[in-house]
């Protein structure tokens, strides 16, 4: 996985630390992509009572920054893969 940001706080930003820990939080969320045949081949539909759904999907989890509300690492999967797999994937975040 490419890292594209890091925590951004410093010892000096107000809220950021507890001590000598980081204080970030965990956070997810789910995302409608483009209605389009590569993406329903990737991240598929989720189902729904008459059949699936009208728009693919993708669940995400990022690591945030209180503080500077600076998010410093996501996952995320096809709104379709099996969620037993998904706790693992998430705490190597």
């Amino acid at each position: 996985m490419m890292k594209l940001v890091k925590p951004i706080a410093v010892r000096v930003t107000r809220g950021a630390w507890y001590q000598t820990w980081r204080l970030v939080s965990l956070d997810g969320s789910t995302l409608d992509v483009a209605d389009e045949k590569v993406n329903e081949d990737a991240f598929s539909r989720p189902g729904a009572s008459r059949g699936t759904g009208a728009y693919p999907q993708i669940h995400f989890v990022s690591l945030v920054e209180n503080a500077t509300t600076c998010c410093s690492a996501a996952r995320w999967r096809a709104a379709g893969l099996a969620k037993s797999r998904w706790p693992r994937r998430c705490s190597r975040i």
